[in-house]
């Protein structure tokens, strides 16, 4: 899969993906860039961007830049990103028709992670997963219950729901 998460108890993918993207199981990738890094190319410079909805400060989503992701962006006035899976730019949109307009662009103090401040264009979500309505607007739609067990969906409005609809997780 996509963030380095392997098929889970033999699930068949299509299931383990759906499980990993809607279920409420915890299964947190803390090794997303090991992979990234270990790759042996020198020129591994990315930094985060967190990107947020300039008009709702919504936090849409989390990638990285290069220098060339940020040059695109600030030419074009587009969201775009260094694609650590696929090694390549990820111009946000180009293919989903998700695009992002680049409002502005922030720097942190220490200067090693940026802020997009974006509209998104075309009344698409930012996230590549779906919801009910065919889009989500936001990659952060699940909270972790206070108690660390579990994933919980953000309902319509606030405060979360469960999650319900999911295919029968196989056996092991």
């Amino acid at each position: 899969m996509e963030n380095g998460n392997k098929v889970k108890f033999g699930w068949k993918e299509e299931v383990a993906k759906v499980w990993l993207e809607e279920g409420g199981e915890i299964i947190l990738d803390f090794c997303k860039l090991r992979g990234y890094f270990a790759k042996g190319i020198n020129e591994r410079e990315i930094m985060p961007v967190v990107v947020q909805n300039a008009i709702t400060k919504e936090v849409l989503i989390l990638a990285y830049a290069n220098k060339e992701a940020l040059r695109y962006s600030l030419r074009n006035r587009v969201a775009a990103f260094w694609s650590t899976s696929r090694d390549e730019l990820w111009v946000k949109g180009l293919t989903s028709g998700s695009t992002l307009k680049l409002v502005e662009v922030r720097v942190n103090c220490d200067q090693n992670s940026l802020l997009y401040l974006v509209e998104p264009l075309n009344n698409a979500g930012a996230c590549h997963t779906k919801d009910e309505n065919g889009y989500r607007a936001s990659c952060y739609y699940r909270v972790i219950s206070i108690d660390g067990k579990k994933l919980q969906k953000l309902a319509k409005g606030g405060g979360v729901a469960n999650i319900t609809n999911l295919p029968e997780q196989p056996a092991s």
